[in-house]
């Protein structure tokens, strides 16, 4: 992956260049070039690789023989083809002689839903869904030749008409999406991708560049559950709630583990408490230096840290636990004095909401849309949400994009704060249950939060580290 793989953009100086595949493409890491049909043949000696190659419907049908030709000769030798938007309705479009296909475009003025296949370029998150439309969509109809449909239009009479397919083309493949291109795609491709209407304008882009950039699409992505505060939360009459809880948890999505965010001044706890947690394959990792207060009031964040560190011995030793170098900052909000310290202490992380301020110098599509950003000051830090922010929508356009899914909580919401086997604070065993069915559903593999680090560390990762925050 990466800059050494490129995507050219194919079309008229005067016409509007593919946008979702150029935004799909430097999601990716791919380095992104324009030029006309012309131009393309002239460089492709040097196109090095397996490029993504864009264009639409109008550049592709007036391509001459040999520029057809050359594309065909890259393609079968690997490369992706995307053709996309500026079909007409009623024309005939020929794909040959990259494949010998042909097909004429239909439209429907609405049309209720549409379905993925369960093709291997699909997500595999997204393989067999069938979601709501209610919109206008181009179609495939009158097709000769075989394809492999990707998505299908779901008409009223129970019909079902292809509006993404792709042709295997010797090493490579063309990948034909009918719609037309979406001008005014500005917002987070994440965010696109969790409105069922916007998904299916933007998965054929998406799987475009996630062939092109060889990423392993069928590769299940991971989740972390993540209580914070929960040894604050402990009362001598919580234990068997914790228990009854966990339990729940685990019928729900056998196999399930939290993670615990353990302030260091916390210490009484009690080791039945503490079992309970272990004995469901509980993690373990820090919730502020010292104390559970905002770290950029610190006055003197080293002496915070040294006696975080007496604390944290203390607990390991005191309750055989072993903590994970990663860190939850109270109320989300550290300082650039405080993440050095976790980095001289060897700290591999921290994990907090994305800011919209983090990714400022990225353009607006790409906000949020990679799984950890890094601060000013070296540290890593990984993107999560509260539970109740993650629908099964945005579960899986983040999936989709192949990112974990990182949830998190508190006591109170699970009902396990102070006291609350005696009187009504709110909360329910409930609350995690959306994603815990997703997990399931999904086949997501469940990994703590250190792991989850490590996963996405010590990938191959030049395309995410074109997404690092500054």
């Amino acid at each position: 992956m990466g800059m050494s793989r490129k995507c050219w953009l194919i079309g008229e100086r005067s016409a509007t260049a593919p946008i979702l595949a150029e935004q799909f493409a430097r999601l990716r890491g791919l380095e992104v070039r324009n030029c006309t049909a012309s131009e393309f043949v002239a460089m492709s000696a040097r196109t090095g690789g397996d490029p993504l190659i864009a264009t639409n419907f109008a550049t592709f049908d007036r391509m001459s023989p040999h520029e057809r030709e050359t594309l065909g000769a890259l393609v079968n030798s690997g490369a992706t083809l995307y053709i996309r938007g500026a079909a007409v309705e009623g024309n005939r479009y020929r794909l040959a002689p990259l494949v010998e296909s042909s097909f004429t475009v239909g439209c429907a003025p609405a049309v209720p839903s549409y379905r993925f296949t369960r093709h291997p370029l699909i997500p595999v998150v997204l393989r067999g869904e069938k979601m709501r439309l209610g919109v206008s969509l181009n179609f495939v109809r009158d097709m000769s030749g075989p394809i492999e449909p990707i998505i299908f239009a779901c008409h009223d009479d129970g019909t079902q008409s292809p509006v993404v397919f792709t042709d295997r083309c010797g090493k490579g493949a063309v990948i034909c999406d009918v719609q037309a291109e979406d001008a005014t795609a500005a917002m987070p491709v994440v965010w696109r991708l969790a409105d069922p209407v916007q998904r299916c304008i933007n998965i054929g882009a998406l799987i475009a560049a996630d062939r092109a950039s060889a990423r392993n699409v069928s590769k299940p992505v991971s989740f972390n559950l993540t209580i914070d505060d929960i040894p604050l939360g402990y009362d001598y009459f919580n234990e068997a709630p914790l228990e009854d809880f966990l339990a729940y948890a685990e019928n729900r999505c056998p196999g399930v583990h939290f993670d615990c965010a353990w302030i260091p001044s916390s210490q009484q706890i009690s080791r039945r408490y503490l079992e309970i947690l272990k004995h469901h394959r509980a993690g373990f990792l820090w919730h502020g230096m010292l104390r559970h207060i905002d770290h950029q009031k610190l006055e003197d964040p080293r002496a915070e840290m040294e006696a975080g560190k007496l604390a944290m011995e203390k607990i390991a030793r005191s309750f055989k636990v072993q903590l994970q170098p990663m860190m939850i900052f109270p109320f989300e909000r550290s300082h650039r004095s405080t993440e050095e310290l976790l980095l001289e202490a060897g700290f591999l992380g921290a994990a907090e909401q994305p800011r919209h301020d983090e990714d400022a110098p990225l353009p607006e599509y790409l906000r949020y849309s990679a799984p950890w950003c890094a601060h000013e000051s070296g540290l890593r830090f990984l993107h999560r949400y509260e539970s109740t922010f993650l629908t099964r929508d945005r579960m899986i356009a983040i999936a989709a994009l192949g990112m974990p899914i990182l949830a998190f909580g508190h006591p109170k919401d699970v009902r396990l704060g102070r006291l609350a086997r005696f009187m009504d604070r709110g909360g329910t065993f409930a609350h995690f249950d959306e994603l815990l069915d997703f997990a399931t559903a999904k086949s997501l593999r469940d990994r703590s939060l250190e792991e989850t680090a490590r996963d996405l560390f010590e990938e191959s990762s030049e395309a995410v580290s074109q997404l690092q925050c500054a």
